[in-house]
């Protein structure tokens, strides 16, 4: 049986993509006036944040060397903008004109994390020493983009090269 403390030190950086993903479609939802379908997923990404939010701040306090490690391997620490990504998703989402505070609030809360995971992760990656190339082992499977297909490793191309 998995534990809670298990969960939280098992926790992937990347955690948090299928909460942008929830929060996405239940703000997609709402826009065209599918209210039941969009509450339901935003019940979802807001639990799910809570969730998450829980376990990723006993990683850090409980799993503080796995945390570092992570924001070290160029394989997993891109996960860590999925964090900040999936809290403005959900502040979006929540947003009305008369109850700003909870869209202000994770704001507020995302930008001390995004200047780190911004600025300090790539330039940690970039400027350590290593013994390989890091983009070549960067992962950004995580990432949608062009209606929500991931990027692929090889840079996108259909000849393996990058190019079209």
């Amino acid at each position: 049986m998995i534990t809670v403390r298990k969960a939280a030190a098992r926790l992937p950086p990347g955690s948090f993509a299928f909460m942008m993903a929830t929060g996405i479609l239940s703000t997609a939802l709402a826009i065209v006036d599918c209210h039941v379908p969009s509450l339901i997923l935003l019940v979802i990404a807001v639990g799910s944040l809570t969730v998450l939010t829980v376990l990723t701040v006993m990683r850090v306090v409980l799993f503080r060397s796995e945390v570092a490690r992570d924001a070290q391997d160029p394989k997993r620490a891109f996960g860590f903008f999925t964090i900040v990504a999936a809290i403005n998703v959900v502040g979006v989402r929540l947003y009305s004109p008369g109850a700003q505070t909870a869209t202000i609030g994770l704001a507020v809360v995302s930008v001390p994390l995004w200047m780190p995971f911004t600025y300090g992760i790539p330039s940690t990656l970039m400027l350590r020493p290593h013994t390989e190339p890091v983009a070549g082992n960067i992962d950004g499977s995580w990432v949608p983009v062009g209606g929500g297909h991931p990027v692929p490793r090889d840079g996108g191309g259909s000849d393996g090269e990058g190019h079209g």
